[in-house]
């Protein structure tokens, strides 16, 4: 939590987002996508545990 990621736009403009929160949830979860963001903009991170059983989802927001 806390940690920065840094996104470069297409037209060269680097973005910093914080990360808000970050869990573990099943494969099949997609509830994770749709969510109020109040017109912020905001990066989710998704990626697969080691067999393939679970979803690590990391929420970051500028």
């Amino acid at each position: 939590m806390g940690d920065k990621i840094y996104i470069t736009t297409l037209d060269g403009n680097k973005v910093e987002y914080t990360i808000y929160n970050k869990f573990i949830t099943t494969a099949e979860d997609v509830s994770y996508i749709k969510r109020d963001t109040n017109n912020k903009p905001e990066i989710t991170l998704s990626c697969c545990t080691d067999d393939d059983e679970y979803r690590i989802i990391i929420l970051a927001k500028i």
